[in-house]
């Protein structure tokens, strides 16, 4: 907005910390804590400044975990 950006749609933000993309990925994982929120709330409102949009895309890895933070990579089911 005013300019700039009228939507930003983010990167991977995944939905279990056990299961990460890759080291750094931004994860929303069961309850969060008060700090938790607290950096949730700084990302939404960076990324709504001057009324730009933004999607969150909301992200699990499945089979392509990264095995560098995760130690095992889970998919739908098992290979036939």
């Amino acid at each position: 907005a005013k300019g700039g950006c009228g939507l930003l749609i983010t990167g991977n933000v995944q939905i279990d910390r056990r299961y990460l993309e890759r080291p750094g990925n931004v994860c929303i994982d069961g309850p969060q804590d008060e700090q938790q929120m607290e950096g949730l709330r700084k990302f939404a409102k960076a990324a709504s400044v001057n009324g730009t949009v933004c999607f969150a895309q909301i992200s699990h890895p499945g089979r392509q975990a990264n095995l560098m933070v995760a130690t095992k990579s889970p998919a739908p089911s098992a290979i036939q």
